[in-house]
């Protein structure tokens, strides 16, 4: 899809220009439109155009927060008008490991998945490995996604695996890792499920695990 081609609120998106995008989210509503044929045609192809920036370094990080702080207020909107299991593409628990406090990353990816029909619990940052268990037992989570941003905290992913397969829940959850220092490889070896390099491979990831893609 070309620039030209975009509607108006996928426009307001990429430029992140929030207001314009939930007054243009509510226009649809009042319209008749949809919502979940909104959420499907324009915010995620917006999401992939977003994507594709940042990887092409058109967008940086800071366009990034601001696009999905963008489409996540665009969402809200749309999916205020129907029930969650019209768009529920699965239930994730993310957060930062044991001993991390970055949470940008995390907070992006977070962003993107509630656009993407995820009903996200997002733990915060310094998770520990029990605690993430708690939370996806609670919620009945499809996904845990545990985030690392500094190579000594990695460790940490290992041991949310380790510790499910002690309990006898590994196979009750997908679970994705992802964070600066990690990689495809570090995710085979420690038994992941999933691991994105990048926001949009996340979410696309995410949907495979479901099911959704």
């Amino acid at each position: 899809m070309s620039e030209n081609e975009l509607t108006d609120l996928q426009q307001a998106i990429i430029g992140y220009d929030t207001a314009k995008a939930v007054k243009l989210a509510q226009e649809r509503l009042d319209t008749g439109v949809d919502p979940t044929k909104v959420i499907e045609d324009e915010l995620r192809p917006a999401l992939a155009i977003v994507s594709d920036k940042f990887e092409k370094h058109e967008y940086f990080l800071p366009h990034l927060i601001l696009c999905g702080e963008t489409m996540k207020a665009a969402a809200e909107v749309l999916t205020s008008k129907i029930s969650k299991d019209q768009i529920m593409q699965g239930t994730i628990v993310i957060g930062t490991v044991a001993g991390d406090i970055h949470d940008i990353g995390k907070n992006i990816v977070t962003a993107f998945l509630e656009s993407s029909g995820f009903d996200v619990h997002d733990m915060g940052t310094e998770v520990p490995p029990l605690k993430f268990i708690d939370k996806a037992q609670e919620v009945k989570a499809d996904i845990i996604a545990a985030s690392a941003l500094m190579s000594q905290t990695m460790p940490v992913q290992r041991d949310l695996l380790s510790i499910l397969t002690e309990r006898g829940l590994r196979e009750q959850y997908k679970v994705m890792v992802g964070g600066a220092p990690t990689t495809a490889q570090w995710a085979e070896e420690i038994g992941a499920d999933g691991w994105g390099e990048e926001v949009g491979d996340a979410v696309q990831k995410a949907k495979e695990l479901v099911g959704a893609d």
